[in-house]
């Protein structure tokens, strides 16, 4: 009788076939561990470059400030003082005020005006105001100075 052992029947040798097949699977898987890093990083690349070029499509608008000189009407709407030169009309008989007092007094923007974009400005878009805080895009002119005059 044998002592020490084992009781378990040893797997038979493999095969000289098996065995290249064997070192050839790892040659194969190697390199391909070894890329995982890389195409993790590629596949990651192409996803952020994917967000900033949508980013370009997502635009922006800057509204009106408070600060604003607008004209207002006895019906409580407000226009534009670059809306009324264009349209012709006329500022005789209507209130010089801010954005921030008419609404205070609940008057709202003239619908028209406020469609033909007279009460926003059209921003960069996300992509652009990323540039542009990394300094690579200049600031856009807006079109309200500070003390509420329009830049039109």
């Amino acid at each position: 009788m044998k002592t020490g052992g084992t009781f378990f029947p040893q797997p038979p040798a493999p095969s000289p076939r098996e065995s290249q097949r064997r070192e050839l699977a790892d040659r194969l898987a190697g390199p391909q561990d070894n890329m995982r890093p890389r195409r993790s990083l590629a596949r990651l690349l192409v996803v952020v470059l994917c967000m900033f070029v949508a980013g370009f499509f997502l635009e922006n608008v800057t509204p009106v400030p408070d600060a604003a000189w607008v004209y207002v009407d006895t019906l409580g709407v407000y226009y534009s003082p670059t809306y009324l030169r264009d349209s012709g009309r006329d500022a005789a008989g209507l209130l010089l005020t801010t954005v921030g007092e008419a609404k205070k007094m609940k008057c709202t923007p003239d619908p028209r005006a406020k469609s033909m974009g007279y009460f926003h400005q059209p921003a960069r878009s996300m992509s652009g105001s990323f540039l542009q805080g990394l300094g690579l895009l200049p600031p856009l002119q807006s079109r309200w100075n500070r003390d509420g005059t329009w830049n039109w």
